[in-house]
């Protein structure tokens, strides 16, 4: 959709998945995994018990692409409920900056390198909008040599087989 520059279907699916997430967690008590683990889904899924959240790579991704759609609409509908049902749980993201690329290929790399920073939910969506683009400003030249190389899907391979979450970048 991105590529066929479909912004309206973008957002639309956005919002759909948002809404919908957000009413399984208020009828359940638990949205499908912190990471991005099949595994986990499942476990969390077929559990009885309310899940006790800590942090959430998903919400912390998926309000990094709220900013980067300029999604004001989406934001304000979902920010009392991050707010005050996820209040303890921290949405958080993983930057890896270029000197640290070699442990990329390691396992553990998430232990060992990068920082995972909180995106946080601010009163207005200007202020949010200001905190992210101050937080990717301090990233914006780390390019890995297989962005350079043009061999993105390389991330997609390391991430799945170690079990990481992708770092975050925005082209």
């Amino acid at each position: 959709m991105h590529f066929y520059n479909y912004v309206d279907g973008i957002e639309t699916l956005m919002t759909n998945q948002a809404y919908s997430l957000v009413e399984h967690y208020k009828s359940q008590s638990k949205f499908p995994a912190q990471t991005d683990s099949f595994e986990e889904a499942v476990k969390i899924e077929e559990s009885g018990e309310k899940v006790n959240y800590e942090v959430s790579a998903f919400w912390g991704y998926y309000l990094l692409l709220i900013e980067q759609m300029s999604s004001k609409e989406l934001y304000e509908s979902i920010k009392e409920f991050l707010k005050v049902d996820l209040k303890n749980v921290s949405k958080c993201v993983w930057f890896l900056k270029k000197e640290e690329e070699f442990l990329f290929y390691e396992p553990f790399a998430m232990n060992m390198a990068g920082e995972g920073i909180e995106i946080t939910i601010e009163k207005t969506f200007e202020e949010f909008s200001a905190k992210v683009q101050f937080i990717m400003k301090q990233y914006e030249k780390d390019i890995f040599s297989f962005d350079e190389y043009s061999f993105k899907s390389l991330e997609v391979i390391i991430c799945h087989y170690f079990g990481y979450i992708p770092r975050v970048k925005f082209e």
